[in-house]
């Protein structure tokens, strides 16, 4: 393996292509085998100097990551861990190289979720597998991914549907409701936000909308401008509920 290889990786993956992502992995993984980072010193003296030296190299060579950040040690080990822990035999063609990465290599159930979820993409079979899952958050799980599949989504299981799958929540702060504002300062906010959306849909349609490392954030804003404009709609049609709201409110 030489630097030509992984700098060639690396500038595929800068578009954000997922196949570019399993490349620069691959690279990485034969410039630095899994043998190297087992035994004490040595694993400082080896892979670790040796991602150091690969990620100056690609800063040098102006070669960023798809969201413009640098290379460092830290995130070239964790994309050859991800090579190490799923085998070409093992990767699933309908999750993004983002969605493995999410599910991590150690933990066996989350690595069955993540097979269950696309093999129900595959097969449209979506009946709750045989597994400890949570058959409400599976059923979330699957009505995101059947979408993808009835839109042709290239990756029809994203991180966010392994997420729901393992009822993974986002902590969030507490929201209090300003007790001073009108329904003609609710509708001004409303107004602004759907300005402020405008202009980063043009953004993305200019730098890139599709790429990988966006895609899950993409599909959760999907998701939560749909609940959104479900309860604008339950306004007019007699209100929305206390525990409609917090629902709301916690889905962030």
């Amino acid at each position: 393996m030489t630097y030509s290889k992984i700098k060639e990786a690396a500038e595929s993956r800068q578009s954000g292509e997922s196949a570019g992502a399993w490349r620069l992995a691959d690279a990485l993984l034969a410039e630095v085998p899994a043998g190297l980072n087992h035994g004490g010193d040595r694993s400082k003296s080896s892979d670790v100097t040796t991602l150091d030296a690969i990620a100056a190299r690609l800063t040098g060579d102006g070669i960023e990551t798809p969201v413009g950040n640098p290379y460092t040690a830290a995130t070239l080990r964790e994309l050859r861990l991800v090579a190490m822990g799923w085998g070409k035999g093992e990767r699933l063609g309908e999750a993004a190289f983002r969605t493995h990465q999410e599910c991590g290599t150690s933990d066996q159930w989350k690595r069955d979720v993540l097979r269950a979820l696309c093999a129900a993409a595959r097969t449209q079979d979506w009946e709750l597998p045989e597994l400890d899952i949570d058959p409400a958050a599976w059923e979330r799980a699957v009505t995101s991914v059947q979408r993808k599949v009835s839109s042709g989504t290239r990756y029809s299981v994203s991180a966010n549907d392994l997420r729901t799958a393992l009822k993974h929540k986002t902590n969030l702060p507490d929201r209090d409701l300003d007790a001073k504002s009108t329904a003609f300062d609710a509708i001004e906010r409303i107004q602004q936000g759907r300005e402020q959306i405008e202009e980063g849909i043009a953004v993305l349609a200019e730098r890139g909308g599709q790429i990988d490392d966006v895609r899950d954030a993409i599909e959760g804003l999907i998701e939560c401008l749909r609940v959104q404009a479900d309860m604008l709609q339950a306004l007019l049609s007699g209100g929305v509920s206390d525990e409609a709201l917090a629902d709301l409110l916690e889905r962030g």
